[in-house]
């Protein structure tokens, strides 16, 4: 299952259809807090695309006054769940940098530069390296 964690409709629609057209089941998260519900449980996730800008309810200002920018706080706990699965950082800024990305499996895009055929391929040749570093 491919994760898109990102409340606007202009970029999850298209992407979502693009990713069943290859064959992927998708699962939409409006916020942080769905996707980390979301990934609490036992069902296989592929990849999540991660849109870093999205205000999170259960945000911890222990958590932001470590450094972390409030945007990445879920980042951080997406990782410790599923420290395997490659993740998209999208956003609309485009001076985004995430440090995070030093991570092999995490890659970061520009919301308006991406769109939604590259944006499978180059899921689908994350899930593969991730399935061959496993494997």
């Amino acid at each position: 299952m491919i994760l898109i964690v990102d409340d606007e409709t202009w970029f999850v629609s298209p992407l979502r259809r693009a990713f069943e057209m290859e064959g992927f089941k998708t699962a939409i998260a409006a916020n942080p807090d769905e996707c980390l519900e979301m990934i609490s449980g036992n069902e296989t996730v592929d990849a999540i695309i991660l849109d870093v800008m999205l205000p999170s309810d259960s945000l911890d200002l222990e958590e932001t006054d470590s450094g972390l920018s409030a945007g990445l706080v879920p980042l951080q706990r997406i990782r410790k769940k599923r420290p395997h699965v490659p993740i998209v950082i999208s956003s609309v800024r485009r001076d985004l940098s995430v440090q995070e990305s030093d991570h092999p499996a995490t890659v970061v895009i520009s919301k308006s530069a991406m769109t939604p055929n590259p944006m499978v391929e180059m899921i689908q040749r994350l899930v593969q390296t991730q399935t061959k570093r496993k494997g």
